[in-house]
């Protein structure tokens, strides 16, 4: 294996966890979209996610998507939204010397998880594509892995006007629950109900709005567990509270989610 680092935008960049593979292999492109409340990123839990799927026989990227602090002078939004159009792009225009068999999945955690959310929303409008410059048909995402997403930012997180107000200034970055059209990728989402970070509440209402819109959406409610588990195993947990072989099923189960859409 190989790490490869790509610069997509001033503050963007795309790492490759690339693979050797044979002649005849084709597999999907597992894009990773850490969380870290817009301001950093966790690179342990990060890495130990991208070999987890990397051992599943996918090819892994993961995104370093412009943060607030990078240091730009205006809100945040859309400008992750235009990283992560040009990450998707350069997946798409690279399919054959990544092996890949067309199909390109997200899988975002906590406020990764409101970026991918709306680029699930967003991905196929006009604005977004005079953005970032990526026609639609190379931003298609094929499916989504949320977990614990900030959907609604006046859903407990953040907590304060002052951080919302660094994320956005525009109204249809709030609540990607409102935003919900035909276009959006099916959807996989888990989070534990009793997260003190990111109120499940966030979930349920982007699952149930992609369930009205009659969005494929499967869903794994937790009953407990704290907030940033990842994978909650043993090898990944920064703590004791973060193991938890209930929540773990998660990753089996996104796995086989994938394998159904293949």
């Amino acid at each position: 294996m190989q790490l490869e680092t790509i610069h997509l935008t001033e503050h963007a960049s795309l790492t490759l966890y690339r693979q050797s593979w044979f002649a005849h292999q084709q597999v999907p492109a597992l894009l990773i979209i850490p969380g870290g409340s817009m301001k950093m990123f966790p690179v342990e839990s990060t890495e130990k996610l991208a070999l987890a799927w990397s051992a599943q026989g996918y090819q892994v990227a993961v995104l370093r998507y412009t943060l607030i602090s990078d240091g730009r002078n205006k809100p945040l939004y859309p400008q992750p939204l235009i990283d992560l159009a040009k990450a998707v792009q350069y997946l798409r225009t690279h399919t054959n010397e990544f092996h890949l068999n067309g199909q390109i999945f997200l899988n975002a955690f906590s406020a990764g998880g409101h970026l991918a959310a709306l680029y699930n929303n967003y991905w196929s409008t006009a604005w977004l594509q005079q953005l970032s410059k990526v026609p639609n048909e190379l931003a298609q995402p094929n499916g989504l892995i949320l977990g614990y997403p900030v959907i609604n930012l006046h859903a407990g997180f953040p907590t304060d006007q002052v951080t919302i107000q660094q994320w956005t200034a525009d109204e249809r970055f709030i609540d990607a629950s409102t935003t919900v059209n035909a276009n959006c990728a099916p959807t996989f989402i888990w989070t534990t109900l009793d997260d003190p970070f990111v109120p499940a509440s966030n979930s349920l209402q982007y699952f149930n709005a992609l369930y009205q819109a009659q969005v494929s959406v499967e869903g794994h409610f937790y009953p407990h567990g704290p907030h940033g588990m990842t994978l909650a195993q043993p090898n990944s947990a920064r703590k004791d509270s973060e193991i938890d072989p209930h929540v773990a099923t998660w990753f089996k189960l996104a796995h086989q989610w994938i394998d159904n859409r293949s």
